[in-house]
């Protein structure tokens, strides 16, 4: 704020000191204001149009203020939202792997693989209904990966969600549509995902199929921005 207040005060000084400054060094900025007023048919006092001169620049200035890209946050933080109040992740987040899958549960021993190397993680399903489903840790299901598995409800888009700050303690944990999975996997990185349609074939559907969409983070950040 303080920034800004210096920004619109010398903003003024140079809106106010310009024109002034150009006809002292010999540009007729004055006397070109004049003609241009008997265009539309004003008549106008040399300080007159020094003053119309001044307020343009001052325009000009204010419409390139409200572009320039001024920043009161600090480069290593991020500001989200987080129920109406501002918050900060504490490490600067960097996605290394996200996108989209579509995967049928009912295959591969009920294990899919999201991401590559050390940022791997082997999720393993299971059967619930078309409107949930069962989300597993390598506690409960061989072949899985993840250490710990998290389940997120009542969050909004944009909502800074942590791992530590929801339960971790069960083997499985219940994920309906719409809601969010946190899970860590054996090298200690973090994902996040949200379920966004399933299917189920004993209740209507050709096949069973979850829809998610993730992400994973590069720093062994356990901080999301919630999808």
């Amino acid at each position: 704020m303080v920034k800004k207040l210096f920004i619109f005060a010398g903003g003024g000084l140079v809106s106010f000191g310009t024109p002034r400054f150009l006809i002292a060094v010999g540009m007729p900025l004055d006397k070109w204001i004049i003609v241009m007023g008997e265009w539309v048919h004003l008549h106008l006092s040399p300080e007159v149009a020094i003053w119309a001169a001044t307020i343009m620049i001052g325009i000009c200035l204010g419409f390139l203020g409200l572009f320039w890209p001024f920043s009161e946050q600090k480069q290593e933080k991020i500001t989200t939202v987080n129920k109406g109040k501002k918050t900060f992740l504490s490490k600067k987040s960097i996605i290394a792997d996200k996108g989209r899958i579509s995967f049928d549960y009912s295959t591969d021993n009920h294990i899919v693989s999201v991401g590559s190397g050390d940022k791997e993680f082997k999720i393993g399903f299971s059967k619930a209904s078309n409107t949930s489903i069962y989300i597993y840790n390598l506690k409960h299901k061989s072949g899985v990966n993840c250490v710990k598995v998290a389940r997120v409800k009542d969050v909004i888009v944009g909502e800074i969600i942590r791992f530590h700050e929801y339960d971790s303690s069960s083997s499985n944990y219940t994920i309906n549509i719409g809601e969010i999975f946190l899970a860590e996997n054996s090298s200690g990185f973090f994902l996040q995902a949200k379920v966004v349609l399933l299917k189920d074939d004993s209740r209507g559907d050709d096949h069973d199929e979850i829809v998610f969409d993730y992400q994973i983070n590069d720093n062994k950040n356990a901080e999301f921005i919630a999808l």
